[in-house]
């Protein structure tokens, strides 16, 4: 049995069902309702109910009586680390991963829910047997928070994974290859850089900067409203075509700050692996389909973008089912949760 994959984001919620048929998943429904103002970073009572009422709303869309949900934490929200460790077997771990996760979780671990999983199992130049080991800390108040909306929204939360592993998981369905990858999840109000490393996670990083930014740059350096800016960079983006270039000259700034810690992602993997060339820059999120910025990014790497569109390779599962081509990048974090097994 698959769960519908949602995704709570900072600026809407989306849901995706799936089905499977012989190792083959197709698209039964999907849907896509604004989020309520304060997402999931806040604590008051009265926005994790209103974000409830609107998770209930964006599961009715899908006309589904699958009560199952799988949801993604907020990648800013979960302590996430790639430890490179000596081999031992999955008892030693459990035994000594507590030491490891006090040096990098900043708090204390009784706070928080620690899992971890070996992602690479390899042999060194000198010989020495290494693993590479993601550890995932998710504090349980945040835990909390997810278990109380899925109740309120009458739904039965079955799994709880952070957006970067639900990604990878929908990676798989286009079939890299062996080098490694940079992924933007380019969102409203942050951006996730995850390196994929032979199907594997090797770096995360979330910071703090989104599509709002790029809103705020316009509104501040043309001197109109913040609904005006979000308008210009929808119709004009990075295009230095339009308006003199103006828009695209606000913006930069603030996007170049982006660029420099995808370059520090590429260095920090190159530092690591001399072996495996960057094979691709694959861009997902809600900010991913402004107006030319895969042409910044383009020029940035001097390489193609690859935008990933799961419809794409996922087919509808009904023959009317209609799946509109706009922006459906947006949905690679609820297609991944909805590939789940449970």
């Amino acid at each position: 049995m698959l769960p519908v994959g949602i995704e709570i984001g900072a600026s809407s919620i989306k849901a995706v069902e799936l089905t499977k048929q012989k190792d083959i998943f197709f698209v039964s429904s999907y849907s896509q309702i604004p989020s309520p103002n304060g997402g999931m970073a806040s604590d008051n009572e009265t926005d994790l109910e209103l974000i409830a009422e609107v998770l209930k709303k964006t599961w009715g869309e899908l006309k589904t009586k699958n009560r199952a949900v799988a949801i993604a934490i907020d990648q800013s929200l979960v302590f996430t680390r790639v430890l490179e460790m000596p081999e031992m077997t999955d008892v030693e771990l459990a035994s000594s991963i507590n030491w490891e996760a006090e040096e990098y979780i900043p708090l204390p671990l009784n706070q928080v829910r620690l899992e971890w999983q070996i992602m690479n199992r390899k042999v060194t130049d000198n010989g020495e047997k290494r693993m590479d080991v993601l550890l995932i800390a998710v504090p349980r108040v945040l835990v909390n928070k997810y278990h109380k909306i899925a109740e309120n929204a009458r739904l039965e939360l079955k799994i709880l994974e952070p957006e970067s592993v639900s990604i990878m998981r929908t990676l798989k369905l286009f079939k890299l290859d062996n080098g490694y990858n940079i992924i933007v999840n380019f969102g409203d109000k942050k951006t996730d850089i995850l390196v994929n490393s032979a199907g594997t996670i090797s770096f995360v990083r979330s910071i703090p900067s989104g599509g709002k930014s790029l809103t705020r740059a316009i509104s501040a350096g043309l001197h109109i409203t913040d609904e005006q800016a979000e308008n210009y960079k929808i119709a004009y983006g990075f295009d230095k075509t339009k308006l003199n270039s103006a828009i695209y000259n606000v913006m930069m700034p603030v996007f170049d700050m982006i660029i420099q810690e995808i370059k520090r992602a590429i260095i920090f993997q190159q530092n690591k692996d001399l072996n495996k060339p960057l094979s691709a820059l694959i861009l997902c999120g809600a900010g991913s389909n402004i107006p030319d910025i895969n042409v910044v990014l383009s020029n940035a790497f001097e390489m193609e973008i690859f935008t990933a569109d799961p419809f794409s390779v996922i087919k509808p599962a009904h023959p009317n089912m209609k799946i509109t081509s706009i922006a459906n990048q947006k949905f690679l974090v609820p297609t991944g949760l909805a590939m789940n097994e449970i």
